[in-house]
């Protein structure tokens, strides 16, 4: 029995002190990889779907008259005479107004426009009077109108405006 665990004596002695072995280097078979299959030729996005077909922009420029019907928070309605210039570099504009029935008059308000697509947009700022004024096009010879107008001070007040404006 001594011999007996003399020899696991000296085998767990070996196994404690023994160098572990790196592992066995296994040659692993290249592969090369997969070629992918070739796709057809597709159409680009743009060729694939049909461009819209572009439309040349309406000018602005030339003198627009109308008459709008404005109407303020406590119900009040009230038309006006509009004729609004513009150039055809479209930049600037001149707009007069009067009641509607009435000579418009003076030289009106010069003031700057900017136009995104089919829409003119200013503001219009004057005595105590804040107007935010638009005008889009809707063929060569009319155009839709929209304005909000803010009256501070003795007469506080807001008006929405719409008309429809023909080209002269």
């Amino acid at each position: 029995m001594k011999q007996t665990l003399a020899l696991l004596l000296t085998i767990a002695l070996l196994l404690i002190t023994a160098h572990r072995l790196p592992a066995p280097i296994q040659e692993v078979p290249e592969v090369s990889p997969t070629p992918k299959p070739k796709r057809e030729a597709t159409k680009s996005k743009s060729e694939a779907t049909p461009k819209p077909k572009v439309t040349p922009s309406l000018s602005f420029a030339g003198t627009w008259t109308g008459v709008t019907i404005a109407k303020n928070a406590g119900g009040d309605i009230s038309s006006w005479d509009y004729i609004i210039k513009i150039p055809s570099d479209e930049k600037t504009i001149w707009v007069n107004w009067s009641r509607a029935g009435t000579k418009i008059s003076g030289s009106g308000h010069q003031v700057g426009c900017n136009r995104i697509a089919d829409t003119l947009t200013w503001t219009l700022i004057y005595n105590s009077t804040v107007a935010t004024e638009t005008l889009r096009i809707t063929t060569n010879e009319t155009a839709n109108f929209v304005q909000d107008v803010t009256r501070s001070g003795f007469f506080a007040d807001t008006w929405h405006g719409t008309g429809t404006f023909s080209r002269q």
